[in-house]
């Protein structure tokens, strides 16, 4: 029988990530009315493609229950938390993003290690939330900048 717990997990981090997929159009393909970007804001889109790359490695290891390909997918996370091009803001709010989701991540990390499945599930689940959340504050973050 399958596991329902793993199931819901993945359901839901697959709705997760194609929701992300389609509201942020900005990753996936160039707007026709919007100039080119700057320097800094293709380093920044590239930066996150490695985001989502290493997103996608914890998820395919999810779903075919590969442990090491989850644990390279959370390190690569938590190695491209620690990069400066992370830090997009010094405010309180934004480091307290960035310091549960690198303990979320190395908790997925542990769970993947012990080859638990239903904890890494859940963990990234809670990554997922935590990227999320943040992109939501940061987005409103710039909108209220002049």
């Amino acid at each position: 029988m399958p596991n329902t717990r793993i199931g819901f997990g993945v359901v839901l981090s697959t709705a997760l990530i194609a929701g992300l997929w389609f509201v942020t159009p900005g990753l996936t393909q160039e707007k026709k009315d919007k100039p080119a970007l700057t320097k800094k804001e293709e380093e920044l889109r590239t930066f996150m493609r490695k985001k989502l790359e290493a997103c996608n490695q914890v998820l395919e290891g999810l779903v075919t229950e590969d442990g090491a390909m989850v644990v390279a997918g959370a390190k690569a996370l938590n190695e491209l938390s620690s990069a400066e091009k992370w830090r997009v803001s010094n405010d309180v709010v934004y480091r307290q993003f960035s310091e549960e989701f690198t303990r979320t991540t190395k908790k997925l990390q542990t769970a993947a290690e012990k080859e638990n499945f239903d904890d890494v599930a859940l963990k990234w689940i809670d990554a997922t939330m935590s990227c999320v959340e943040c992109h939501k504050w940061v987005r409103g973050m710039r909108i209220a900048k002049p």
